[in-house]
């Protein structure tokens, strides 16, 4: 009921947009409509996958590389912002049971709180290793940090202090982790950063996998 009359709106500025010659003045309304309309597409999305959670699909993957694979898709945005990257990845890491697309999800979602949080540019470090039957994520950024106030709201759906968010970007990041059978939790201080910890089981039991 909502997201038809929103594709046709994207898609009648979009045509509009192309039709325009390039000095007229409406084009630039015509990009804060098209942008508006991305964004609610956006809030929508987010709004159904946590409503309607995806189950995940398990596959053997390499942990590490989905974290590469994840700052690639963002390898524009962390140019742009003059963001240092620390990778402190363990060597030869388990193959793990895990929703690869969901994970990258989850790993996007964070990185971009991290590049949020740090306007001025600093440093996302991400380390990995294995301890027992668990593997485990932790991402550092030197941000402004979160105050304490907020820290039991941050996993709370529609909870954000970004005047864009959704307040759903770490509630729906909870939610696929624990459909993984993992944890999340942060640790920050303001002004000094926040520290990601997330941690998977190696394996999967009794779960839906793909062969």
């Amino acid at each position: 009921e909502i997201r038809n009359p929103l594709v046709s709106i994207g898609g009648f500025a979009r045509f509009l947009l192309r039709e325009m010659k390039e000095d007229d003045p409406k084009k630039e309304k015509l990009r804060i409509i098209i942008e508006e309309v991305e964004r609610l597409e956006r809030y929508l999305r987010d709004t159904l996958t946590f409503i309607r959670p995806n189950v995940p699909v398990f596959r053997v993957n390499d942990p590490n590389k989905l974290v590469s694979e994840t700052f690639q898709m963002m390898v524009t945005e962390i140019e742009e912002s003059r963001m240092e990257i620390e990778l402190r990845l363990m060597k030869d890491p388990p193959m793990v049971e895990l929703d690869p697309e969901q994970i990258r999800q989850v790993l996007l979602n964070i990185f971009r709180n991290a590049l949020e949080a740090m306007p001025d540019g600093g440093r996302l470090s991400v380390t990995s290793w294995q301890d027992g039957d668990y593997f485990t994520f932790s991402i550092a950024d030197t941000g402004v940090g979160i105050d304490k106030s907020n820290m039991e709201k941050l996993f709370t759906a529609f909870f954000t202090t970004k005047s864009t968010g959704s307040g759903l970007g770490l509630p729906i990041s909870s939610q696929i982790i624990n459909n993984h059978g993992g944890s999340i939790g942060i640790s920050s201080r303001k002004g000094e950063g926040s520290v990601f910890h997330i941690t998977l089981p190696v394996t999967q039991s009794g779960k839906v996998k793909e062969d």
